[in-house]
């Protein structure tokens, strides 16, 4: 099946008077209801695991939606079509009103969505959220589709340039994972993605300077690039 979740959560994300387990499992009603018989502790049991694991903050399964902030209203979202098993997810500006938290949280759970057989499908004017988490692109100008590829296509080159507290034991870390390294005047140039490289340092308590993508981003792509194109 498909999942659609739209832009605007208050109008038509979530139901604001309707409880939390209700607007999670609407697009499965009948599993829950079937005839006349009603199966409230069904419904919530459900609820209860979906609140678990999007981690969405909530006085209850109870609590209307409009009792939950922006960015929990989005999880609840998620949680109506991610309950009926989708193959296709559907996403327009999935990052409006997002903390930076939040804005991981979004990230790592579409990741984790494809990486598990799924395809999204995301519309964002957020360039730079788009970057990190896209494989293949199409940008739309006026209303006319101006440049499709994969990301590598559009930004015609990977790597990053990065600057750490200790920039010789990076340049270790990054040779020992089977990436080429090479010196740069802002600090270390690595043929690599800058999220990986990011979480690279991470990992090895790292502290991160600078750090940027070396090819053409997205941004300036569309701006410099896909903009001359549109007529």
């Amino acid at each position: 099946g498909i999942g659609y979740v739209p832009e605007d959560r208050r109008r038509h994300g979530v139901i604001l008077e309707m409880p939390v387990a209700a607007n999670m499992t609407m697009s499965i009603h009948p599993t829950f209801f079937p005839g006349s018989w009603l199966r409230f502790g069904a419904e919530r049991d459900l609820a209860k695991s979906y609140i678990r694991d999007l981690g969405v903050k909530t006085p209850s399964t109870d609590a209307p939606g409009s009792a939950l902030s922006g960015g929990n209203q989005q999880k609840v979202s998620l949680a109506r079509w991610l309950a009926t098993k989708p193959k296709v997810l559907i996403l327009d500006e999935p990052a409006n009103g997002l903390d930076p938290a939040g804005m991981r949280w979004m990230r790592d759970l579409l990741r984790t969505f494809a990486d598990g057989g799924g395809t999204v499908l995301l519309s964002s004017h957020i360039l730079s959220e788009v970057e990190q988490i896209a494989d293949e692109l199409i940008m739309i100008g006026r209303g006319k589709i101006v440049a499709s590829g994969s990301k590598a296509q559009l930004l015609g080159g990977s790597g990053c340039i990065i600057r750490t507290i200790d920039d010789a034991r990076m340049r270790e870390l990054a040779r020992a994972a089977g990436h080429s390294v090479t010196p740069h005047e802002n600090g270390l140039l690595i043929a690599a993605d800058p999220e990986a490289v990011s979480l690279l340092a991470f990992d090895h308590g790292l502290r991160v300077r600078e750090l940027e993508g070396e090819g053409g981003q997205l941004t300036g792509v569309f701006l410099e690039d896909v903009g001359d194109r549109i007529e």
